[in-house]
């Protein structure tokens, strides 16, 4: 009863125009106060605006979303929904969807974003049941069939997998899209090094709308009074956002625990058994590449389905498409939406061959989808992989031969975060954070290549260094330098070394060209790191991300070791946890410092040349003039 007059009383001010929403740290649980004109009808399971007719001519296949941004309340809702706790989420319900016309729509607000009521907190559990909830009311209204498809890239791709981890009996299928797949490894701490700029520009800038009145980013909504007070009641005592959810707060936590885990969509791989979509770019700037581990973690249930020759087959029911590119390059998650969907939801034939292998790895791809060359498969890494080491020489080179003598080490002064690259336009400063040959880096570029060199999959580095000091940061980084001097910033890879440790059991392994089992991606427990003794060379198996990149005859590949640098596009690590001293990479016989690089064999035709920057990638440094 409380809640209801503490709802009134606020809605009486409002409307009187005498406070405004951001003012009002309130909750809004129970009935919400409604105009004498309102557009809402209520209705044994929440409001319908006047302005929805439910299209009941056929029973529909639904495809739906939930999400923190625009969702559904922009242009404006069309129904709420009330959830087990009392909280009114926000809808948008449309009909005739598709490139067809044969969908039903439903788009959702998450808890406490846009014009949902509650508090938001990243990845609650309860965003997920009130996904659950929202599928279960779809699956079971008289204008669905029962079939249900989520979809959604990023934040909502990310929602849609914790969705899909609650086992709604009416969801058929989801596309969870540039997601990650462990908060800590994949964007957080990198390696145990502390991503400070992203949690921040997520968490305040680009992040979910959830400020009361979302008017600042969004614009109001007036005439929508339950959205109104939702806003303006957003959270109290007994709902508060929980500081420890906060991308900012998490971003602080050195060390992998309980809150990670929870956090982590690799931690719920095993609850997913439906048919399942997922979208991964190599140059994601925001996500990073790493989530396309899941690969091996995702285990739906087989299912029959009718081939592009109408013939039944049994197949696993996952496709995993990866590119290079930005967060959202090459869109192929929505151009494969509408085939992905007819054919789990409305049982129609796999007519474009979508599910012929569970894998697609397109190479300089287009924002358009046009790529130079495909890897279609159904294991990752790749069936067939060469794995090829690149090693490090003294003088600066590399090569494919193993050191066979002592060799003198590089020293570089760690410390100096000057490195740094931009996503999306030729980087001015350039000539200072990319110049080569200073003493706060330590470098190795190859001869021209004399033949197409495909690398395709996850890549590593055997580094072996000694520390002056008892810790440092190492930021790895891989680049095309083409025939003109140019270079074009591929993939990186970071370790603390105090997070040196490997755990053997849940590393990933493939067998080489030998018939030999190598370990192919290092997993670090992350959780009890321990300092270097100085002066003592130690080997460091740094992981690099995942990588597709096509080197051709006279390009060179670059290989840089420095400290992580404060800007890397729209990441940045904190300089405060550099221990400025020397750093010394040995790289003799006893001590072969070397890249494994994943080679992969698709056509590359002839008359191709390589584009710089890559389609969705860093912007390509003209030569420098400072470097040596």
């Amino acid at each position: 009863m409380r809640k209801r007059v503490l709802r009134m009383l606020l809605a009486t001010v409002m409307m009187a125009g005498g406070l405004a929403a951001a003012d009002t740290p309130y909750p809004v649980i129970g009935e919400p106060v409604l105009r004498s004109d309102t557009q809402w009808i209520k209705t044994g399971w929440g409001y319908q605006s006047k302005s929805l007719t439910i299209d009941t001519s056929r029973r529909w296949p639904v495809v739906f979303t939930m999400e923190g941004y625009a969702g559904a309340t922009r242009p404006a809702p069309n129904a709420y929904l009330r959830m087990d706790d009392g909280e009114l989420m926000a809808l948008r319900i449309t009909f005739r969807q598709g490139p067809q016309g044969d969908y039903a729509m439903v788009q959702a607000s998450t808890r406490g974003t846009e014009c949902s009521g509650g508090s938001f907190n990243l990845y609650d559990r309860r965003h997920a049941w009130d996904g659950h909830h929202i599928i279960e009311w779809i699956g079971t209204s008289e204008w669905s069939n029962g079939n249900v498809g989520m979809f959604g890239s990023s934040f909502p791709g990310q929602t849609g997998y914790w969705v899909a981890s609650t086992k709604p009996r009416h969801l058929k299928a989801v596309s969870a899209n540039l997601l990650h797949s462990d908060i800590y490894r994949d964007i957080f701490m990198p390696g145990g090094v502390q991503n400070y700029l992203f949690p921040i520009a997520w968490t305040y800038a680009v992040g979910p709308h959830r400020l009361p009145q979302d008017a600042a980013q969004r614009g109001p909504l007036a005439e929508d009074e339950i959205c109104q007070q939702n806003q303006a009641t957003r959270y109290m005592a007994g709902d508060l956002p929980q500081a420890q959810n906060e991308p900012v707060w998490a971003g602080v936590r050195s060390v992998d625990d309980q809150w990670y885990s929870a956090h982590a969509a690799r931690t719920y791989a095993d609850s997913i058994k439906i048919p399942y979509y997922q979208q991964v770019n190599w140059q994601d700037e925001q996500v990073g590449s790493r989530a396309v581990v899941l690969f091996n973690h995702i285990d739906p249930d087989p299912t029959l389905i009718r081939d592009k020759a109408n013939n039944l087959r049994l197949i696993k029911p996952k496709k995993f498409v990866v590119s290079n590119g930005d967060h959202g390059h090459g869109n192929y998650a929505g151009t494969h939406r509408w085939a992905f969907f007819d054919i789990f939801l409305r049982g129609l034939p796999d007519t474009t061959g979508l599910m012929d292998s569970q894998i697609s790895h397109y190479f300089e791809a287009e924002n358009n989808g046009a790529a130079t060359t495909v890897v279609h498969g159904n294991t990752w890494p790749h069936e067939g992989t060469q794995y090829v080491r690149a090693y490090a020489h003294e003088g600066g080179s590399l090569d494919f031969s193993a050191p066979t003598g002592p060799e003198t080490p590089d020293v570089y002064l760690s410390g100096a975060s000057r490195h740094g690259f931009v996503q999306y336009s030729q980087q001015t400063g350039s000539e200072v954070t990319t110049a080569e040959g200073y003493p706060d880096a330590a470098e190795w570029t190859s001869a021209p290549l004399t033949q197409t060199t495909v690398v395709g999959g996850p890549l590593s580095i055997d580094l072996y260094a000694s520390l002056a000091g008892t810790d440092t940061d190492f930021f790895v980084s891989v680049s095309d330098v083409f025939p003109d001097g140019r270079v074009s910033y591929l993939t990186r890879g970071l370790l603390k070394a105090s997070h040196r440790a490997i755990d053997p059991l849940r590393s990933y392994y493939d067998t080489d060209q030998n018939g030999k089992q190598i370990m192919v991606q290092p997993y670090r427990p992350h959780s009890n790191p321990q300092p270097v003794m100085p002066g003592e060379i130690v080997k460091y198996n740094i992981e690099i991300f995942p990588l597709g990149y096509i080197f051709r005859p006279g390009h060179k590949i670059m290989i840089k070791v420095h400290t992580p640098p404060v800007i890397d596009g729209i990441w940045g690590y904190t300089p405060t946890h550099h221990q400025p001293a020397p750093v010394t990479i040995h790289h003799d016989a006893t001590h072969p410092t070397s890249v494994l690089l994943p080679v992969v064999n698709p056509a590359v035709p002839a008359n191709t040349t390589t584009p710089c920057p890559l389609p969705g990638g860093f912007a390509c440094t003209a030569p420098s003039p400072l470097s040596r």
